[in-house]
């Protein structure tokens, strides 16, 4: 029988992995993957994992139909946990004795890109329009709100 890309998976030593979600994690919104080491039926294992947060459902579904495309194009498919904006996530390769592969460090490279991605930037703030909104949110008169608001969208 000739080995597979399959069957040829070694399984990562911790160092290298920790190096690599070092970089992974990085990313701005910062990432979260991070190595779990648990005894198995056969021995020790690892897997890696990851928590998303999103503001809505609908957002969190756009994140895993994403997903969901990686996985199915690198034929590894992580354990996916989801309740309405959480996404937790977990990556190991069961051919290679459920430890981390490179295909794994691969995959959780590619999810967070894809968050990346898909983040809300929040619209940056300086300190002079946050006093102008604030004066704007305590005035009463109307025709001094308006008088704020105008200020604000003369940019």
């Amino acid at each position: 029988m000739r080995p597979t890309a399959r069957t040829l998976q070694k399984a990562l030593d911790n160092l290298h992995i920790s190096e690599h979600l070092k970089s992974i994690n990085k990313l701005e919104p910062v990432g979260s993957w991070e190595l779990i080491a648990k005894s198995g039926s056969v021995g020790e294992e690892s897997v890696l994992e990851s928590n998303y947060k999103f503001r809505n459902f609908a957002k969190t579904w756009k994140f895993l139909n994403g997903v969901a495309q990686l996985a199915h194009s690198q034929k590894h498919h992580p354990t996916i946990t989801t309740t309405y904006n959480k996404v937790n996530l977990s990556i190991t390769t069961h051919d290679a004795g459920n430890q981390v592969t490179r295909k794994d460090l691969k995959l959780a490279q590619q999810i967070q890109n894809l968050y990346v991605e898909q983040a809300e930037k929040s619209p940056v703030k300086d300190k002079k329009t946050s006093t102008l909104l604030q004066d704007a949110r305590s005035m009463v008169d109307q025709k001094k709100a308006a008088e704020v608001i105008d200020k604000l969208t003369k940019r």
